[in-house]
C-alpha cells in the first residue's frame, strides 16, 4: 500500500513500479495528475467504486496500453488520458456522464470511444482558452465557447488543412499554428483584436490569410514569416505597426496593403519577399526598420526622390533619437545618411566591405568612435559644415579611402582616426583645430603634405608614425614647427 498515497478515498500519488498496476479497493476518486507523466505504466486496472479519474489523472503516460474502467465510474476529467498515444482498447462504462475536454487527445490509437465523447475529448479548454488539441482530423471545427486559442495549440500539427474560428473569438496567442505546414485557409473573426507572434509563422500552404478588422496595436512579430505560399496581405486600419520579421520569406507575396494609420515598419518586416511589387506607403509613416524591405523588387524599382525610395533608404539604418546606430548588410556601394540624424553612432558603418562613398547630411555633429573604421573600399566620405566631433579610430584602416576635408568647428581628431588608411593622400584641417590625437594618422604611407593650422597646440603621441614622405607644412614659429623639429618631420613654412 506504501506505493499508493491515498487521503480520504482519493488516491493521491502513485509512487510503484511500472507495468500492469491494480490500484486498491476503497479508492473512490483518482486525484488530479496522480500517474502523470508515468510512461513505464503499460496497464492500470481501476476498483468497482471509483467513481472519478481526476485531471491530467494519466495525462502522458505514453507507454499505458490499455485500462479497465469499472462500472459505476461517472466522470472522467479534463485531460485525464492526454497524450496516451500506445492506447488502443478502452470500454467506457454507460454509467459514464461526462468526459472532460481533452481527456483523450493525442490519444492516436484509440477508436472505440462514443462519438460524443471523442468530440469533447480532443479539445482542452481552461477558462475559455483553448489550451491544447488532439485530434486527428484534417479539417477542424473549434467549439463556440472558446474565446482564445493558447500559446502553441495547434503548433507542428502537420495534418490540419482548414480552421474554422468561433465567432465569438478574441484573441490567438504566441505560436498558436506555428508550423501547420498543410494548412491552407483560414479566416480570423472580426472580434479579435490581438493575434501574438509567430501565431502562423512556418504554414508553407497558407494562400490566404484575413486579418480581421478589430485588429489592433501591431502586426505581431514573424507573424507569417515563412508563409511560402502567401500571395497578398491587407493590413486592416487600427493596426498601427508592422512587427520584426511579420512577413520576412514570403516568397509569393505580390501585395501589400498598408493602413494610413500606420506609423512603423520593423526590421526584415517584408525581407526575402522576392515578388513584391505592389506596397501603398501612408504618408504618416514614421520609422522603418533595418531590412524592412531587404531583396524586395519594389524596393529596387522604386524612383529616386520619391517619398516611397526615401522610406526604402531609412530601412536601410537603425536610427534612433537622431542616433545611426547600425546599417543593413546589403548596404549600397554608394550612401546618402538620411536627413534628421545627428549623430553617426560608435561602429555603425564599421566592416562595412561593400561601401565606397558616403555623404553625411546637415545636421550631424558627431562622429562615433570606428564609426567607418574598418571599411576596405570606402574611397571618400563627405562631411558636413555642422560636425563638432570625430571619435577614436572612425575611419581606422580605410584602405581605400583617398582624401579627407575635416570642416570648420571640429576642435580635435581623436586618436586612431585615420590610422592605417594607406592611401590617405589629401587631408585638409580646419583653422581651429587645436589638437590631433595619439597616432591618428599614423601608416598613412601615401600621405606626403600636411598643412597644420596655426591654432594647432597638441599632437599626440606617434601622429605621424609610419608616414615615411611626409612633410608639414605650417606657419613659422607655430607649434607644427617644433613639433615637426622635434619628430625629425621635413617642415615647410606657409
Amino acid at each position: 500500500m506504501d506505493q499508493f498515497i491515498i487521503e480520504n478515498g482519493t488516491l493521491k500519488k502513485y509512487v510503484g513500479p511500472g507495468g500492469r498496476v491494480v490500484i486498491p479497493k476503497g479508492v473512490q476518486r483518482i486525484g488530479k495528475s496522480a500517474f502523470a507523466r508515468r510512461s513505464d505504466i503499460d496497464e492500470v486496472v481501476i476498483p468497482k467504486g471509483t467513481t472519478h479519474v481526476g485531471v491530467d489523472a494519466f495525462s502522458h503516460c505514453v507507454g499505458l496500453v490499455s485500462v479497465d474502467l469499472p462500472r459505476g465510474l461517472e466522470q472522467i476529467g479534463d485531460g485525464a488520458f492526454w497524450d496516451c498515444r500506445s492506447l488502443a482498447s478502452m470500454k467506457l462504462p454507460a454509467s459514464v456522464k461526462d468526459v472532460g475536454v481533452g481527456a483523450f487527445g493525442f490519444c492516436g490509437s484509440l477508436t472505440t470511444l462514443p462519438d460524443w465523447a471523442a468530440f469533447r475529448s480532443v479539445f482542452r479548454i481552461d477558462g475559455g482558452t483553448l489550451t491544447g488539441y488532439g485530434g486527428t482530423e484534417e479539417r477542424v471545427t473549434i467549439p463556440e465557447t472558446v474565446e482564445r486559442i493558447g500559446p502553441g495549440c495547434f503548433r507542428l500539427n502537420g495534418r490540419i488543412t482548414s480552421v474554422a474560428l468561433p465567432a465569438g473569438l478574441m484573441g490567438i496567442e504566441a505560436e498558436a499554428f506555428y508550423a501547420c505546414a498543410a494548412l491552407r485557409e483560414i479566416r480570423v473573426p472580426a472580434g479579435v483584436t490581438a493575434i501574438g507572434p509567430r501565431a502562423f509563422s512556418q504554414c508553407t500552404s497558407l494562400a490566404s490569410a484575413e486579418l480581421p478588422a478589430g485588429l489592433r496595436g501591431d502586426v505581431a512579430e514573424g507573424l507569417f514569416e515563412g508563409c511560402a505560399d502567401l500571395a497578398a496581405a491587407v493590413i486592416p486600419e487600427g493596426v498601427t505597426a508592422i512587427g520584426r520579421s511579420a512577413f520576412r520569406n514570403c516568397g509569393q507575396l505580390r501585395s501589400v496593403t498598408l493602413p494610413d494609420g500606420l506609423e512603423s515598419i520593423g526590421e526584415d518586416a517584408f525581407a526575402a519577399c522576392g515578388k513584391l511589387m505592389t506596397v501603398n506607403m501612408p504618408a504618416g509613416l514614421k520609422d522603418v526598420g533595418l531590412g524592412a524591405f531587404r531583396g524586395c523588387p519594389w524596393a529596387e524599382t522604386a524612383a529616386p526622390g520619391t517619398f516611397p525610395a526615401r522610406i526604402v533608404e531609412r530601412s536601410r539604418f537603425v536610427i534612433e533619437n537622431g542616433v545611426l546606430k547600425r546599417c543593413a548588410d546589403d548596404l549600397a556601394s554608394h550612401v546618402r545618411v538620411p536627413e534628421g540624424v545627428t549623430v553617426i553612432g560608435d561602429s555603425a558603418f564599421c566592416d562595412h566591405g561593400r561601401l565606397v562613398r558616403a555623404v553625411l547630411p546637415e545636421g550631424v555633429t558627431d562622429i562615433g568612435d570606428s564609426a567607418f573604421s574598418d571599411c576596405e573600399s570606402l574611397e571618400s566620405v563627405v562631411l558636413p559644415k555642422s560636425l563638432r566631433h570625430i571619435g577614436e579610430d572612425a575611419f581606422g584602416n580605410c584602405p581605400a579611402l583617398r582624401a579627407v576635408a575635416i570642416p570648420e568647428g571640429v576642435p580635435e581628431i581623436g586618436e586612431y582616426c585615420f590610422c592605417d588608411c594607406v592611401s590617405l593622400a589629401e587631408v585638409v584641417l580646419p583653422n581651429g583645430l587645436q589638437k590631433l590625437g595619439g597616432y591618428s594618422f599614423a601608416n598613412c604611407g601615401a600621405l606626403t603634405s600636411l598643412a597644420v593650422p596655426a591654432s594647432v597646440a597638441e599632437i599626440g603621441e606617434a601622429a605621424f608614425d609610419g608616414c615615411a614622405r611626409l612633410t608639414i607644412r605650417g606657419e613659422a614659429g607655430s607649434f607644427a614647427e617644433r613639433y615637426a623639429r622635434e619628430n625629425r618631420i621635413p617642415f615647410a613654412a606657409i
